[in-house]
């Protein structure tokens, strides 16, 4: 297992027009007051949320908002924002409140250890449908409020906001935090720093020490380590000097004394570890190995299953009490993915199981790939590829030379002629342009190469971004891509095409 000390990978989404009512701000205020005061209860009710952190963190989250307000609040007075920007950051603030309670539904239900309750949560698609959205707004709106405070404070890099903070560089290599108003959040420079997550960033200073600030820019505990990972579910990854891993919670403090040869992230209140015999076994949120079986190869828990191998290299699903779900051994298992799992079973075939390890559909495949906005990529025995829906039933009658998941409700497609070009969700082609290559997309962007080898970008419905051609051109992140000219020039360009 490999110990990601800093992520820097971001989700995009297409750009909507945001419409905002400047009411809304006191009234999203008054509502996360009300929140607060039930975080409060809640901790007094249930020990083991205080246990966690949950008030420490819900105390902290409702400074930095109220912060952020007053701050907003004033700029506008003074004028120092544009109207437009000022309406993206309650718009923000409305949309997280909103993603903060839904969370904190799915993270209530694994403290109280109500099984019927974790499993209506956790596999309500309602609700994670709801996050999805959420979020695909939210960093619609990052997309514009950071490229706007790229430009005007003339940063070379930055990264989505994230719990209304954003990291920035500036033209020295410093990397800090800046706040949705575009004020930075702490006076230090770091070498590197990494996004948000639970009210903690991990920030590497100039002498390579890697750490965590809260949301104020204040380091949570003294210790230096060699790595640390993002906050998930209250804890996070670190690795001290003598290469010992274990997980630390949002104070800094050592969940347990047991020191792991890797220890993985907290998924649905589980947490994969390897001790020094290389045997790999999950523990719960108090750092207790929720069952004795020592397994081959464990993976991380993805709607209420993980997959595992035992020793006789057989692979199959438990479920959070670490029971097999089914009785079949298959010869390789994945991931669940909207309530789905590719398998291959001992003669090679693959097919879907369901969460209870029922076949979705009679046919074997050649290939499988997991699921994504309802479809999933399959390769029958003839090397014919397209999309199956959930039931397993084709999509299109078409039969591609390749096809790859989808994402923003567009897939890349190539036909035996080796033309690519994209599809919407019903197997329908979204232009009729032909290209040498597509990528996915990414900001409402997508990547192509024509048959002269020129590269560009083109939007949701097919249609160039801009007239320039490129001899290379990456994909949108921030609200902006790279690109090389045809005179081996390279330099930033937003979302309409324009150089920054």
């Amino acid at each position: 297992m490999n110990l990601c000390t800093i992520k820097k990978t971001y989700e995009t989404c297409s750009i909507e027009k945001p419409i905002m009512n400047r009411s809304l701000i006191h009234k999203n205020l008054r509502f996360f007051h009300f929140l607060g005061i039930v975080g409060i209860i809640l901790c007094i009710i249930y020990p083991a949320i205080s246990q966690a952190n949950f008030c420490r963190l819900f105390v902290e989250k409702t400074r930095a908002t109220i912060s952020t307000w007053r701050l907003t609040r004033a700029l506008e007075k003074q004028n120092a924002l544009p109207k437009e920007i000022t309406k993206l950051i309650a718009q923000y603030n409305h949309l997280e409140k909103l993603e903060s309670e839904y969370v904190r539904q799915q993270e209530l239900a694994r403290t109280i250890n109500d099984k019927k309750q974790v499993a209506k949560i956790i596999n309500n698609e309602d609700i994670e449908r709801k996050l999805k959205d959420l979020k695909s707004k939210m960093n619609t709106i990052s997309d514009v409020l950071i490229s706007f405070y790229q430009n005007k404070n003339d940063y070379v890099d930055g990264g989505l906001y994230s719990e209304g903070r954003a990291w920035v560089q500036d033209k020295q290599g410093n990397e800090f935090h800046i706040d949705l108003a575009g004020k930075r959040v702490y006076p230090e420079d770091y070498s590197a720093v990494g996004p948000y997550s639970e009210g903690r960033a991990v920030v590497q200073d100039k002498q390579y020490n890697v750490f965590h600030i809260d949301l104020a820019g204040k380091r949570v505990y003294p210790e230096d380590y060699s790595a640390v990972g993002a906050y998930s579910e209250g804890r996070a990854v670190v690795q001290d000097k003598q290469d010992n891993e274990f997980h630390i919670d949002l104070a800094g403090k050592r969940l347990y004394s047991e020191n792991y040869s890797a220890v993985g992230a907290y998924s649905e209140g589980r947490a994969v570890v390897q001790d020094k015999q290389d045997n790999e076994f999950y523990i719960d949120l108090a750092g207790k190995r929720v069952y004795s079986e020592d397994y081959t190869r464990v993976g991380p828990y993805s709607e209420g299953r993980a997959r595992v191998r035992d020793k006789k290299d057989n692979e199959f699903h438990i479920n959070l009490e670490g029971e097999r779900v089914y009785s079949e051994n298959y010869a390789q298992v994945d991931s669940y993915s909207e309530g789905r799992a590719e398998v291959r079973d001992k003669k090679d075939n693959e097919f879907h199981i369901n969460l209870e390890g029922e076949r979705v559909y009679s046919e074997n495949y050649a290939q499988v790939d997991s699921y994504s906005e309802g479809r999933a990529r399959v390769r029958d025995k003839k090397d014919n590829e397209f999309h199956i829906d959930l039931n397993g039933e084709r999509v299109y009658s078409e039969n591609y030379a390749g096809v790859n998941s989808y994402s923003g409700g567009r897939a890349e497609v190539r036909d035996k002629k080796d033309n690519e070009f994209h599809i919407d969700l019903n197997g329908k082609r979204v232009y009729s342009e032909n290209y040498a290559l597509v990528g996915p997309y990414s900001g409402g962007r997508a990547v192509v190469r024509d048959k002269e080898g020129n590269e560009f970008h083109i939007d949701l419905e097919g249609k160039r971004v801009y007239p320039e051609n490129y001899a290379l051109v990456g994909p949108y992140s921030g609200g902006r891509a790279k690109v090389k000219d045809q005179q081996g020039n390279e330099f930033y360009i937003d979302l309409t095409g324009k150089r920054l």
